[in-house]
């Protein structure tokens, strides 16, 4: 009995070392799992940071770039402002003019605006026609004249028929 006792102790010992090693393999084995993925997390994160600020400063450098172009977009509070100015601008050039109709509408791709469609006509002399048109495309708005049609009514005089498409800010 004396000659195995030290053996089993031995063996006894040497299983219980194993037990713990195993157990402290896995305890290592999970803590090493978590420190990967909170390192892919900081990762991500890192990420982000660096996509925001790079938002930020293409924001902040294209400031006034993007004033510009909102100054071209018609606010809500201006689209009688609008057509009193195409109405100017044909007393200016000496054409009278009608509108016939005043629409807004949506466009499917535009989240933040819509359109205005104003359709009118007009008579005068050629040339004066042709000007008021072209101030009218000059305007200083997002603003395409299309879908004209024009033609001789008598001597000189002359009518046409135009539609305009305005941009305003969607409310």
């Amino acid at each position: 009995m004396k000659r195995i006792l030290p053996t089993f102790l031995a063996l006894l010992l040497l299983a219980i070392t194993t037990i713990v090693y195993a157990f402290l393999m896995y305890q290592v084995d999970g803590y090493v799992m978590r420190m990967s993925v909170a390192l892919q997390g900081s990762e991500s994160l890192t990420q982000r940071d660096t996509t925001a600020r790079s938002i930020e400063a293409f924001l902040d450098d294209t400031e006034v770039e993007r004033a510009a172009l909102d100054s071209y977009i018609i606010k809500d509070d201006d689209i009688v402002s609008v057509i009193e100015l195409v109405e100017r601008v044909a007393r200016q050039e000496n054409v009278s003019l009608s509108i016939s109709s005043v629409s807004v509408s949506a466009v499917s791709a535009w989240n933040h605006h819509e359109r205005i469609d104003i359709a009118f006509s007009v008579d005068g002399t050629f040339p004066n026609i042709t000007d008021f048109v072209a101030t009218l495309e000059a305007l200083p708005f997002a603003v395409r004249v299309e879908g004209g049609s024009l033609g001789a009514s008598s001597g000189t005089s002359w009518f046409g028929s135009f539609s305009a498409t305005f941009v305003k800010e969607k409310i």
